[in-house]
């Protein structure tokens, strides 16, 4: 399958989803782009569900806030609910507090300032490939907005 922006072919690569329904996305070829916009709506012939869709767009979004993606580079997407993110909120008041945060309220702000309270998805760049160093990057895009979340301070 391929995905198309601003003359750009995304092709789905052929590794499978993962456990944690990761999608991998590899950048094919820049700049030369069939007009095939139905190839965006169909994924082996079955329509893409609104969550695929959303994950794509989220991906897209990413690439196009860091610019300068270099070809091969692997893209995921995982969307972080209320209930995911309870459960990150969770591992970080763990981690804090058994690394001596105690102060109920310093530990609330540390949560905050690290994790959104709104449905996000968490997308994943990764660059390099098994001859190199493996490089990954991390973003956050509201799902709410479409916009690109700041990094946590």
């Amino acid at each position: 399958m391929l995905l198309v922006a601003r003359g750009s072919i995304y092709r789905l690569s052929a590794q499978p989803p993962t456990i944690t329904n990761f999608r991998f996305i590899e950048i094919a070829c820049p700049r030369s782009a069939p007009n095939h916009l139905q190839n965006l709506l169909q994924n082996g012939g079955q329509e893409l569900t609104k969550r695929e869709l959303d994950q794509k767009a989220a991906i897209m979004i990413v690439i196009e806030h860091v610019g300068n993606v270099a070809p091969g580079t692997k893209c995921s997407a995982v969307f972080f609910d209320n209930e995911r993110i309870r459960r990150e909120k969770e591992f970080y008041a763990k981690m804090y507090s058994e690394n001596g945060v105690h102060d109920l309220e310093i530990l609330r702000a540390m949560v905050a300032a690290n994790v959104p309270d709104d449905p996000y998805w968490l997308v994943s760049l990764k660059t390099g490939d098994g001859a190199t160093v493996e490089t990954t990057r991390l973003h956050r895009v509201d799902d709410r907005t479409a916009m690109v979340l700041p990094d946590p301070a």
